[in-house]
Parts: structure tokens; C-alpha cells; sequence
């Protein structure tokens, strides 16, 4: 809710999900890939579209997958699988969901890390993505979402126990935009 502003209207409010298991990490196939997309999780072409991103956190995927018939759902932050806990993908963070208006705002932390050694890991696969349904945005309204990513610099240094300095790396960076009307079927 918006505090001090008289006769301003409660905004909804989005929670980011950490998405575990289920189709979508299945069809990501164990690779990592950047992709912020709206979608029903359930959809077949969404699936395909996954299983189908070429390999890279480089750049984003951005794709809408909504129709009268299968209004989206949701909308999902993913970067794939982390193969161990060494690996930087292990530590983004879903940073926050706000909602002003029509606008809605994603913040990602994806920090990247330097060692001046090799890092090994435990092999315990990880997926990384966040589902955000949209059950509480009013229907028939054009909407904007928008993914901003946040890249700190972690550096690692020493011997066990090793030493990490965080550098900021400036402020968020848009990844990508979206903009969806809800349908009223949702």
C-alpha cells in the first residue's frame, strides 16, 4: 500500500517463487540460459521455446506466451541449472517485485565472481528461476514488466577460510521488458 498519499488505491502485490522441480526446470535440460518470459506453465510452446534456448547467460530471452485459450499466469525469472556450489549462478537472488500502477518492476542480484584459483564444488544440481503468478493484477488492464539485473563483482582471496570482497557494480541494468494485457479468463 502507498503510506501518506490520501485516496491513493492499494497496489497488488507480486511474490516471487523459487521454482524446485516441475516441468519447467525438466525442460530447461540441465543448461543455464537467461530468459524472462509471461507464460502459462503448462503451455506447450513455452516448454518448447525452454528446451530450445541456446546455452548463455549473456543475454536475456524475453517471450510471451498468452492466448485467449491459455491466458498467462505468470511471470518467469530463470537462469537454469547451477552444476555446484562454487558456482556463481548459485548466488543470484531475487531481490524484490514492486508494483506501481501498470508497471511492474523485477530486481535480480546475478554477481559474478573471480578467484584466483580454480573453484570446486559439491555436485549437487541447483535450478535457478522464480515463478511470479499474477492472480492479483486487475484483469483487462495493459501492463509492463520490466527485469533489472544487479552485477556486484565477488572476489575471492586466501586459503580456507577464504576471504570474499564484494565489489558494487552500479546500479540496476533493464534486461528486459514485457508488456501483457491480463485477460479476464485468468
Amino acid at each position: 500500500m502507498l503510506h501518506g498519499q490520501r485516496g491513493s488505491l492499494p497496489q497488488p502485490i507480486l511474490q516471487a517463487t523459487r521454482l524446485e522441480s516441475g516441468a519447467i526446470p525438466t525442460a530447461m535440460q540441465w543448461k543455464k540460459a537467461a530468459a524472462f518470459a509471461l507464460a502459462n506453465p503448462e503451455a506447450s510452446d513455452f516448454l518448447d521455446w525452454l528446451t530450445g534456448l541456446p546455452e548463455g547467460l549473456e543475454k536475456v530471452n524475453l517471450a510471451t506466451f498468452s492466448d485467449n485459450s491459455r491466458p498467462a499466469s505468470a511471470l518467469y525469472v530463470l537462469f537454469g541449472w547451477s552444476n555446484s556450489g562454487a558456482d556463481e549462478l548459485r548466488r543470484a537472488r531475487m531481490d524484490s517485485v514492486t508494483v506501481t500502477g501498470r508497471e511492474i518492476d523485477i530486481y535480480v542480484s546475478r554477481p559474478q565472481v573471480e578467484a584466483s584459483f580454480s573453484l570446486m564444488g559439491t555436485a549437487d544440481m541447483r535450478f535457478i528461476g522464480w515463478e511470479i503468478p499474477l492472480a492479483t493484477l486487475p484483469p483487462g488492464i495493459k501492463h509492463q514488466a520490466r527485469m533489472h539485473v544487479r552485477r556486484d563483482t565477488i572476489r575471492i582471496s586466501g586459503k580456507p577460510p577464504y576471504e570474499e570482497t564484494i565489489e558494487a557494480g552500479g546500479g540496476y541494468e533493464k534486461a528486459g521488458e514485457i508488456e501483457f494485457k491480463k485477460s479476464r479468463a485468468d
